[in-house]
């Protein structure tokens, strides 16, 4: 990596136009010797024996360092230094092969570009004035993960490589595979009594299980975040967010759609038309009832997913943690005032039972979701950027925070103490390098078939359990339904 001084004068007194300026290595066995900076040029970089010049790239002569550099700030011993290797070792021109790619200018006084070193690897030059903008256009090849940019602004899509495996963070998996067991253990017993209230009761009701969606909702924050980092336009992330999802929901609609016609199951949307629209994953959007409950969610998801998109096309996928935390901070400040203004009249009930423009705009703004959303991207960032990492941290628990509030404010206080735990569970997770328990083989199997287990429990589960009740009595079949809906979730996840 570069890290030179800045030398040279700054402004031409007659011309009022920067003059050439230029960056002196670390040392003289550097493989960086020099960057040359021209008013209204190309930056022109002479790395050893390689150099980049005005004019086609055949035309080129081989360029003299000694007429390259006019003025000499680093003193005369410094500049017979280059002067003698380049003449030991002449320089050649640069062309496209060579994989070194003339940056370009992306504001005042803000240039940076990356190339190819003759060891395979990448480097990074830049001017160490003023804020600094990476190229967004450097080729998949030269990108490098562990880039990192003295004092300089560095976006997401430039920590990974196009084609390579970015670890996964199986921790969260782990933290997945509870939420999704937490929610199934719900539905198997206070949701099922719901539905049923007939039924013998279980041994614990575990409404405590759906605070699981709270836990989904953080973590998809940061995995989201992390995957639009790894799109190259905004194009690449909804084909990764769609085929991600849809084939497995479809299949998923399907079978609920055929086990609540055998089994007439109640409180399932009876029409054709409203089970199609179930097809959309969308059709919360359309007031449209859920073939099964649990769909809602994918609802909001899908909705963050959108906004992401958003972001990406309006910043040409160039996501800097700087842009991400003042979108973050605009949709918790507009969260916070509808919630607010909704309070009085959603307060002890679902929001989505209180009709009129309360419903509406607390759907439009996802006022309830978008600080758990904004705390799981801060935690991201804190784990992706180490020279911002206290920053995020503290704006991620101020998310987290402000999600407890704004649950205190539509709910209860009670409700907002458990979305505070469950805040900092999550950012105590995100914030350590392993956190063992959640790497249990059990507990990760789980975290992988999540989004399956968690579509595919539902309607599969409330039939299970009516079947098998007068059988096995209460407890000995929900032991047994969990069995099976774990086999759906795995033929689902295998598909």
């Amino acid at each position: 990596m570069l890290d030179g001084r800045l030398g040279g004068s700054g402004v031409d007194g007659q011309l009022g136009r920067p003059q050439p300026r230029h960056i002196g290595a670390g040392s003289p066995g550097d493989l960086g010797d020099l960057l040359v900076i021209g008013g209204d040029q190309d930056v022109q970089v002479c790395m050893g024996r390689q150099g980049l010049l005005d004019g086609p790239a055949d035309q080129r002569p081989a360029p003299d360092l000694a007429k390259v550099l006019p003025r000499d700030p680093l003193g005369p011993a410094t500049r017979r230094n280059h002067t003698q290797n380049a003449q030991q070792s002449p320089p050649r021109v640069v062309t496209e092969r060579d994989r070194l790619y003339p940056v370009r200018r992306a504001g005042r006084h803000r240039w940076t570009g990356c190339l190819e070193t003759p060891d395979g690897g990448a480097q990074c030059v830049k001017v160490p004035w003023g804020p600094v903008d990476l190229l967004r256009k450097t080729p998949p090849q030269l990108w490098n993960s562990e880039l990192r940019i003295p004092g300089g602004r560095q976006h997401l899509s430039e920590r990974f490589n196009r084609g390579t495996t970015v670890p996964r963070f199986r921790e969260l998996d782990g933290l997945r595979g509870i939420a999704a067991l937490c929610v199934v253990l719900h539905h198997f017993t206070g949701g099922y009594q719901s539905r049923y209230p007939d039924a013998p009761p279980p041994l614990i009701e575990a409404a405590w299980g759906a605070y699981g969606v709270q836990l989904f909702f953080f973590i998809s924050g940061f995995v989201i975040l992390m995957s639009a980092g790894r799109a190259q336009r905004p194009g690449d992330f909804a084909i990764s967010r769609v085929s991600r999802l849809y084939p497995v929901y479809w299949i998923a609609v399907t079978l609920a759609i055929v086990l609540t016609i055998i089994f007439r199951v109640p409180q399932t949307p009876q029409s054709l038309w409203d089970r199609a629209l179930n097809y959309t994953m969308v059709q919360r959007w359309l007031q449209v009832p859920n073939v099964d409950g649990v769909y809602w969610t994918l609802a909001v998801e899908m909705q963050f997913y959108v906004m992401v998109f958003i972001l990406l096309w309006w910043t040409k996928c160039r996501l800097a943690g700087r842009v991400v935390t003042i979108a973050a901070a605009v949709w918790m400040a507009v969260a916070l005032v509808v919630a607010v203004w909704a309070g009085p009249s959603s307060r002890g009930l679902d929001p989505q039972l209180v009709a009129g423009p309360v419903k509406m705009a607390l759907n439009i703004t996802l006022a309830e979701w978008a600080p758990l959303f904004s705390a799981g991207m801060f935690a991201f960032l804190a784990r992706s950027e180490s020279e911002h990492r206290r920053r995020y941290r503290l704006l991620a628990a101020g998310s987290a925070g402000l999600g407890a509030a704004v649950a205190g404010i539509l709910h209860s206080p009670q409700q907002a103490l458990i979305v505070l735990g469950l805040g900092a569970v999550f950012l105590t997770v995100a914030s350590r390098e392993t956190t063992r328990p959640l790497l249990l083989r059990p507990i990760q199997w789980y975290g992988k078939v999540s989004y399956s287990m968690y579509i595919g429990h539902g309607i599969t589960g409330m039939v299970l359990l009516t079947l098998l009740i007068p059988l096995l009595g209460r407890t000995g079949a929900m032991v047994a339904a969990f069995v099976g809906v774990s086999l759906v979730a795995w033929v689902l996840h295998d598909l």
